[in-house]
């Protein structure tokens, strides 16, 4: 519960979230560089077996961001790919961003074959296996509704009954 006239910090926060995942964790640089990660750990599994850890736990809690330096100091040329994605983000060389377009609203998924299909004539061709498609939906945290309106506040310290406030109330 929160004070009643603390309404306004709460959806700040709300707000302060939906900015954070608006401008920096959906941001096209970030994305670009966690495109790059996954395709250089999936590069290394077969000799790492990275995805095998998650069936012995002992194994999956001793994974942590060592494991790109692993990779980056490894002389085993079966990492020479994977070596070479994390060189590429360590010279800036990522992955290029393409476009950011709106999605009408009932459309749940766009395919990366469904992209490289539209691929106009004359143009060297794109492969789907190439692009990413990444469907962000930017909200404050429940959809249309206001999350506000599921935070218990009170008037004042004596109160043992806690109250919701209305949109139309803020």
């Amino acid at each position: 519960c929160y004070h009643r006239r603390e309404v306004y910090t709460v959806y700040d926060m709300f707000t302060t979230r939906f900015k954070l995942h608006k401008v920096i964790y959906n941001h096209r640089t970030v994305k670009a560089v966690e495109l790059m990660a996954v395709d250089a750990l999936l590069a290394a599994d077969s000799v790492l077996k990275i995805s095998e850890s998650i069936t012995e736990p002992e194994r999956f809690l001793e994974l942590s961001d060592s494991i790109l330096y692993v990779i980056e100091r490894s002389k085993d040329p079966k990492l020479a790919k994977a070596k070479q994605i994390l060189r590429r983000i360590s010279c800036r060389d990522l992955y290029k961003f393409v476009d950011e377009v709106l999605i009408p609203p009932g459309v749940k998924q766009i395919r990366e074959s469904e992209i490289a299909s539209c691929q106009e004539d004359g143009l060297p061709p794109i492969d789907a296996s190439d692009l990413s498609v990444y469907l962000i939906k930017a909200n404050h945290g429940m959809g249309t509704r206001n999350p506000v309106e599921n935070v218990d506040f009170y008037k004042t310290i004596e109160d043992v009954e806690p109250f919701r406030i209305q949109l139309s109330d803020i």
